[in-house]
């Protein structure tokens, strides 16, 4: 992370003079909290900052993956510095008697700006603070030369702050940025915001400038006798880090790698290794002492045993070693005594086995299977049987894992959770989880199933004529109920019921305290219907007729007779009977015996009377008319209109020369006959003759006389 080339590692004065450095602390006191507002064994106390000073402003969010461009950076930090107390760099062969690693140095710390502008007001700074590597803190923000330029072109360290560093320490500062306004002070804040212009971000940071410290560090291989270094040196310029490693009774006895590896010392024992580190002209060692042990034991033979239905622990064991401990922990902060131990089951873990006295650990996992769970006993639903039931169906949730059986042995299985027991009988089913012998078990117990009671034997009678209803009756046994209701919300008593015609139900008969229920159906006809009377239409006889024809309207549906036996029947609604008599017609609904009749009686037919026997004279002599004549009847009307308007009494007058017709009518009746006649001209009187008679001619013997 270090930018070596943005920075410089010097022991030297600044140019231009400590002092004139100096001078510009006054405009820029406290100027930057920056980068070193830390934890407390890294600040001294404060000893007060500028008022421009912000603690505590949230930091910018800044996405790392679309950084701000800051493509001008005209102000820069070009090098922060770690100082003596009296604001000198610490002289090149910095080495104070008796100062071990992570012992505390008071100094000071300075900071160099860069940049290309001198028009750079109110600078806002945030950043990170890594010691050894490792981020300590919040992102730390200050506001840094509020009211006055920032100077970014004098080459002048300007100070900052005192400082506790601990010898040895790498302190990076990352993540930095800045921004700043230009033109003129204005008011003196400084604003938090991103923009690509007026701004400074460098993600990689710059390292702090301490003076050199020599430092490694070491691991031992418990596999054999060599060893690996890892070069810690901090301070000074690492780019010309120059390294000389001595390994008294190593091979190779000496090395100029940053880090040697596997240098062998061929046997347990303590070994002197010296660092030395050669950069910009100083040199700085140091001394460490490594200690060889023995090789790592064996690793512990481990027996984990299979975990017992539900229980919660095993008990691991192995065979202990003399000369080894044996830890759960790599740290050994606890021990494992006498070659046992109990683990939680379904757990995994590791024995470590150390030589006493030394580093040299191996080291056994184990893991412990989940313990075999005794399961739910089944939970059984045995039904009531049903009516008649030879068998049940008994049921519970199968549970995946669990496997099911009659037997304890599981000779046998039950599929699908659910299997057929006999009505009034007991057993057992057995739950295992499968592959355990982890077994629990519940019992059942099945009920007699209840009878249904034999079917009612109803008898329906044939509805009488016109009939609304019938009784329908059956035997009743004892101990059963019947009803018309499937609910049974209504009982039949005394095995009887009525029903209307031309319906349809059902009877339903149910073994008492049970639901065992059967029924028959019944169906009960439509009533035979007696059919209306017919009405007769009984004509009254023609004149002189001996019969008539009766008739009426036939129903369909419906026979009729003269005879009450339908001996015979009558067809197309009509007969004949004589006049002057009387009968019945009988109307029965066909198929039935609903049977009624209407009476009739016929009038004696009228007598026609005889036509009279007309006198008709002969007209005298220049007569006008005659009188005709004709014996009258007792009880015959006469007339000469065929509407009797008018009647005569055995004679009449009618004129010569005409014709005409006498009816005669018994009387109360249409019953005519009739005579014509016909009256001859009267005979004429001629005129007397008007004769001409000649004057006779001479000597005539004759004349001619005409009229």
């Amino acid at each position: 992370m270090d930018q070596l080339s943005n920075y410089q590692f010097s022991s030297q004065s600044p140019k231009g003079g400590f002092l004139e450095g100096i001078k510009k602390i006054d405009r820029s006191a406290g100027l930057l909290l920056l980068l070193f507002f830390m934890a407390s064994s890294f600040l001294l106390p404060s000893t007060g900052f500028s008022q421009g000073q912000i603690i505590g402003t949230v930091p910018i969010v800044i996405d790392p993956l679309n950084p701000p461009g800051c493509p001008q950076n005209n102000v820069n930090i070009a090098e922060i510095q770690f100082r003596q107390l009296d604001g000198t760099p610490f002289p090149g062969p910095f080495n104070p008697v008796g100062l071990d690693l992570g012992d505390n140095v008071p100094g000071k710390i300075f900071i160099k700006f860069g940049g290309s502008t001198t028009n750079a007001y109110n600078l806002y700074a945030q950043f990170d603070v890594y010691i050894n590597g490792v981020k300590t803190g919040a992102t730390r923000t200050l506001c840094l030369f509020p009211g006055v330029n920032v100077p970014t072109q004098d080459g002048l360290f300007y100070f900052i702050d005192n400082f506790n560093w601990n010898y040895g320490e790498k302190i990076e500062i990352n993540n930095i940025y800045m921004t700043w306004t230009t033109g003129n002070a204005g008011d003196g804040n400084c604003t938090p915001r991103l923009q690509n212009a007026q701004c400074y971000y460098n993600p990689t940071g710059l390292v702090v400038n301490t003076p050199l410290v020599a430092n490694f560090d070491f691991t031992t291989n418990c596999d054999d006798f060599t060893v690996d270094f890892e070069d810690l040196t901090t301070g000074g310029n690492p780019a010309d880090y120059a390294y000389s490693w001595s390994f008294t009774g190593g091979t190779p006895a000496s090395s100029v790698a940053s880090d040697p590896q596997n240098v062998d010392f061929g046997s347990a024992n303590s070994y002197e290794v010296t660092l030395q580190v050669t950069s910009e002209g100083i040199v700085k060692s140091i001394q460490k002492t490594v200690t060889l042990y023995g090789i790592s034991p064996a690793a512990p033979v481990l027996t984990v045993p299979t975990p017992l239905c539900d229980a919660t622990t095993v008990t691991i064991t192995f065979t202990a070693v003399d000369g080894v401990e044996y830890s759960l922990n790599s740290d050994f902060s606890t021990t494992i005594a006498e070659g046992s131990f109990t683990a939680g089951v379904s757990s995994s873990g590791t024995v470590y086995a150390r030589t006493e006295g030394t580093t040299c650990v191996s080291s056994s996992a184990f893991e412990v299977a989940p313990a075999p769970v005794t399961p739910t006993a089944p939970e059984l639903t045995v039904p009531a049987p049903t009516c008649d039931a030879t068998t049940v169906t008994i049921t519970f949730t199968a549970v995946d894992g669990v496997e099911y059986s009659f037997n304890s042995d599981f000779s046998t299985t039950i599929t699908e959770g659910s299997f057929t027991a006999a009505v009034n009988s007991t057993g057992t089913v057995y739950a295992r989880t499968i592959g355990t012998t982890c077994v629990i078990s519940s019992d059942y117990e099945v009920d007699p199933a209840p009878g249904s009671p034999a079917a009612p034997e109803l008898t329906v009678p044939a509805p009488t004529c016109d009939a609304t209803t019938v009784t329908i009756t059956f035997t009743a046994v004892d101990g059963v109920e019947y009803s018309l209701n499937s609910d049974f919300s209504t009982t039949i008593t005394d095995g009887s019921f009525t029903a209307n015609v031309n319906s349809s139900g059902t009877v339903y008969a149910r073994t008492e305290g049970t639901t065992c229920v059967t029924s028959l159906g019944y169906e009960v006809a439509p009533a035979p219907v007696t059919p209306a009377a017919p009405v007769l239409t009984v004509p009254a006889p023609t004149c002189d007729a001996t019969t008539v024809t009766i008739t009426f309207t036939a129903a369909t549906g419906v026979e009729y007779s003269l005879n009450s036996d339908f001996t015979t029947t009558i067809s197309n609604g009509s007969f004949t009977a004589d006049v002057n008599s009387s009968g019945t017609v009988y109307a029965r609904t066909t198929g039935t015996t609903c049977v009624i009749s209407s009476g009739y009686e016929v009038a004696p037919a009228p007598v026609t009377p005889a036509a009279p026997v007309l006198t008709v004279p002969a007209p005298l002599c220049d007569a006008t008319t005659v009188t005709i004549t004709f014996t009258a009847v007792d009880g015959v009307e006469y007339s000469l209109n065929s509407d009797f308007s008018t009647t005569i009494d055995g004679s009449f007058t009618t004129n010569v020369n005409s014709s005409g017709t006498v009816y005669a009518r018994t009387e109360g009746t249409i019953c005519v006959s009739s005579s014509g006649y016909e009256v001859a001209p009267a005979p004429e009187t001629p005129t007397a003759p008007e004769l001409t008679v000649p004057t006779p001619l001479c000597d005539a013997t004759t004349v001619t006389i005409t009229f």
